[in-house]
């Protein structure tokens, strides 16, 4: 356990930033949603994203007269990275009286630390897709009566497929188009009778309990490239627990090379996934030192956060403290890239 005699020297452990990198907690769905794009500062102007991209444009040119040009995109409001980060105390006397059970502190320091991280992310992430103002009133739907999915009387294929072909007009094709819901949605739409009779599947789950919908059943039978279901819970302050994504549902678009990546919820930007390619939501991470390419956007060289700092001994309260560094911000680029269900379930 490496020691650093003054608590505020940022020096970086690159075996524990290696662990907290592999880190993935697999009921948080933040990072697959809104996936991890490299920033090299703090603050800047976000790539945003609308239907010029696809606007019917003549490129033919004289001989030597100009060539047409285009963007990807176009830089947007600004916006600002939040400092994130925290510490975990390990007093000397738990260390002590633990050191028979062979407890690596390291080890559970760094998967602590994360864990709670990125429960923040999942709820920060969640506020973003979950947010009726963040979405177009065309892009938007609040459900009642018959029209909710545990209704018995819902025609939810219809409806869903109604916001695949909104998101798709404005996005220029249906492509990388992600289903996301909540869990107790997702239960419901899995029993829906008239979905399961497209499988053969007569009759309610209780009948059939061993042949229940799953996820890659659905995205195919909707023709989406996935299916994602939040099932994280949170307590708020009361006391009570919640299902983080709770009443929703929607449909996003999503950057295709985060939908193929060997780990898609990586909270290291992937090498193949940038800000420029149209989605509905990034998680603007830093790449501290890192430098952009004017011509790609692509931020190269740096270290990208999460960082964990070496752990040292404070020696007010005779213990070793573990910290994390994860400066990030979930960001709204495609506004019209998403469709919204709200009050999903009765």
């Amino acid at each position: 356990m490496p020691l650093v005699s003054q608590a505020n020297q940022r020096i970086v452990d690159h075996v524990l930033t290696g662990l907290a990198h592999d880190y993935e907690q697999q009921d948080f769905v933040g990072l697959e949603l809104a996936p991890a794009v490299p920033v090299g500062e703090h603050g800047g102007n976000i790539i945003q994203f609308d239907d010029s991209h696809f606007e019917a444009a003549d490129f033919t040119r004289a001989p030597g007269a100009e060539f047409r040009t285009i963007q990807s995109g176009y830089e947007g409001r600004p916006f600002k990275l939040k400092y994130k980060g925290g510490d975990y105390s390990v007093p000397m006397e738990t260390s002590q009286d633990t050191m028979r059970l062979g407890i690596d502190w390291d080890l559970h320091a760094t998967t602590l630390l994360m864990e709670r991280l990125l429960h923040e992310h999942e709820r920060e992430t969640a506020s973003v897709f979950t947010t009726t103002g963040n979405y177009a009133t065309t892009h938007r739907a609040a459900l009642s009566g018959a029209d909710q999915w545990n209704s018995g009387t819902a025609d939810i294929t219809t409806q869903i497929r109604d916001a695949i072909g909104t998101v798709g007009r404005e996005s220029g094709s249906e492509r990388n188009l992600v289903l996301w819901m909540g869990r107790d949605v997702f239960h419901a739409l899995r029993q829906d009778a008239s979905i399961r009779g497209n499988f053969g599947l007569i009759g309610d789950s209780a009948s059939t309990a061993n042949r229940l919908l799953t996820a890659p059943m659905l995205a195919s039978y909707f023709e989406v490239e996935k299916v994602v279901v939040g099932t994280a819970v949170t307590k708020d302050q009361t006391g009570a627990k919640n299902y983080i994504w709770g009443n929703f549902a929607g449909v996003c678009k999503v950057h295709p090379s985060a939908l193929t990546a060997g780990n898609p919820r990586s909270v290291v930007p992937q090498n193949s996934v940038n800000r420029h390619e149209a989605a509905f939501a990034y998680t603007y991470t830093l790449q501290a030192g890192g430098k952009v390419d004017g011509n790609t956007g692509r931020v190269t060289g740096g270290r990208p956060h999460p960082q964990i700092q070496e752990p040292w001994y404070d020696k007010r309260t005779e213990s070793m403290i573990y910290r994390v560094v994860y400066d990030r911000s979930v960001e709204l680029v495609g506004m019209d890239f998403g469709y919204l269900f709200s009050n999903v379930l009765a």
